[in-house]
């Protein structure tokens, strides 16, 4: 694959409970925009074969790419791959406390009683493996810290309280970083 189609490829790495599917859902309606289908592949948590990447999208000759899977903030090796491949990242941070909040109020709906006493949360990985979030000791802080290490300049760290204050406006700034046209005027 030539970089020229990897330089119409972002990848939004997460955090997990923040925002990605309602971002997933808006991108979907953007005329310049294809995102992966499903919305989280999980494809550099088990790979390093970026070409396999396009056969995730449904239309691969839109100008832009976007790949969203929030599990990829919890793998540092992940970020690694994004880093090498992918010069436009995006990372939508949501507060330390409302962010464990909402892991321990989803996993009340879906999860186990067992996840909720020991406060291990599991990913899949995508090739039959977990990521298991320990929230007693997991500082997401720290783990930004260290993705922004990873990836320098190419990560743009949007509030997840914009999503919540002006939609619009982190719409506006995800499609400044991608680079492609202004679509979104109004939510």
């Amino acid at each position: 694959m030539s970089k020229r189609i990897l330089d119409r490829v972002a990848v939004c790495v997460g955090m997990p409970r923040s925002g990605t599917t309602w971002l997933y859902q808006n991108l979907k309606s953007h005329p310049q925009i294809s995102v992966t289908n499903p919305k989280e592949t999980l494809h550099y948590l088990h790979s390093s074969d970026y070409e396999g990447l396009l056969s995730y999208f449904g239309d691969s000759t839109s100008k832009y790419l976007i790949d969203i899977n929030p599990i990829y903030f919890l793998d540092l090796e992940a970020i690694e791959r994004v880093s090498h491949y992918h010069e436009r990242v995006i990372l939508i941070r949501r507060g330390t406390e409302e962010w464990r909040k909402s892991i321990i109020a989803q996993t009340e709906r879906y999860g186990t009683k067992s996840n909720l006493e020991k406060m291990l949360f599991p990913f899949p990985r995508g090739d039959g493996t977990e990521i298991i979030l320990d929230l007693n000791s997991f500082e997401p802080e720290l783990q930004i810290q260290k993705i922004q290490e990873i990836l320098g300049e190419s990560l743009v760290i949007l509030e997840y309280e914009k999503l919540k204050d002006d939609p619009v406006g982190l719409l506006n700034s995800v499609e400044r970083h991608i680079g492609c046209d202004e679509h979104f005027t109004q939510y």
